[in-house]
């Protein structure tokens, strides 16, 4: 709402509409007919004529811009702790699945520790970086409509892209998360704080991880009690994942997930997205993972319908499961352009 109060020159509504009224609740009311808006701008505090007349003409002639038009535009984001390589290698069936529909422009979007996003601090500063990428300073992208396609961690910064473009987004495909909701740190690792995870030794860290996503893999590489007798290839994916899970950015503990979003029962204003959403999980979680009963309550934070589905693969294997690409698939023909 901030950045559609500027850019229609309504800066002075920002205290009484940011965080309490969505333009896509303004368009739905503005659909009921103008009276229902300005009574609801009336109840927010914004009582002169003149300011709610221009609020509710901004919104009437924004429409195209706010909900985009043309081809959606494909955005992904992968899990954590795998190199930017790895990660586009494991999304790369479904984007191809994507293309065949006629989805063809595609960005995959990094992680936090990886630049140029390792500079920012918050979570917001992270994510409004990711939509400067795929943005850039091309006019005619920053006004088509988005889809996104997560997979693990990844679907963190899918959620609050979907929150900062609202009806721009037409779908939300999350595969193997919990929900942002839900807390992560604790119930994996043990701990509480980012700090805590930065302390943690490096071989802890990685058995942990092993674990609790059941990578036999990772658990092998790091098995050695010398971390220096690790290969390279260990040490670099432990220490992706530990940079990764050990920065406020990344939204994993308690204390920043309730400061970003609210928590569940008392959600931030802005917490609801309003694009469908697709989740799928796999009943070969561990009890500490991402499993169906901890992405459950993705379906709180969507005005719009939430699907759940399963799919019987491993947790890094589930983005290549032909049954997972037949379910995204079937979830976004409908955004297919004409062929």
């Amino acid at each position: 709402m901030e950045g559609f109060l500027e850019s229609a020159g309504l800066q002075r509504l920002s205290e009484q509409l940011s965080g309490k009224l969505s333009l896509s609740d303004a368009l739905e009311l503005l659909d009921e007919g103008r009276p229902k808006l300005m009574e609801k701008l009336k109840e927010l505090g914004v009582t002169k004529p003149p300011d709610k007349q221009a609020f509710c003409k901004a919104v009437a002639n924004g429409r195209r811009e706010i909900f985009g038009t043309g081809k959606p535009i494909v955005v992904c984001t992968y899990s954590a702790g795998v190199t930017p390589k790895v990660g586009r290698d494991i999304m790369q069936p479904l984007l191809n699945a994507c293309k065949q529909l006629g989805l063809t422009d595609q960005v995959v979007l990094d992680h936090h520790n990886e630049p140029p996003y390792d500079a920012c601090k918050t979570h917001s500063e992270y994510i409004m970086r990711l939509r400067d990428t795929v943005i850039g300073q091309d006019p005619e992208r920053g006004s088509r409509p988005w889809i996104l396609l997560a997979h693990s961690h990844g679907s963190v910064a899918a959620y609050s892209l979907a929150r900062l473009l609202g009806p721009k987004v037409r779908h939300v495909c999350i595969l193997c998360r919990r929900a942002p909701t839900v807390e992560l740190l604790h119930d994996v690792f043990g701990v509480a704080t980012c700090e805590e995870i930065e302390a943690m030794p490096m071989r802890e860290f990685a058995q942990t991880l092993g674990s609790v996503y059941a990578n036999p893999t990772l658990l092998a590489m790091t098995r050695g009690e010398d971390v220096s007798k690790w290969s390279a290839s260990a040490q670099e994916t432990v220490k992706i994942a530990q940079s990764q899970y050990m920065a406020h950015a990344g939204l994993c503990s308690a204390v920043d997930i309730a400061k970003e979003i609210g928590e569940r029962g008392s959600l931030s204003p802005d917490a609801l997205i309003h694009a469908p959403i697709l989740v799928v999980t796999t009943p070969q979680e561990t009890e500490k993972g991402e499993t169906a009963a901890k992405a459950a309550p993705w379906a709180e934070l969507t005005s719009a319908k939430c699907s759940m589905e399963q799919v019987d693969a491993a947790h890094m294997e589930v983005p290549a499961h032909a049954s997972t690409i037949q379910l995204v698939v079937d979830a976004l023909k409908p955004y297919a352009p004409e062929q």
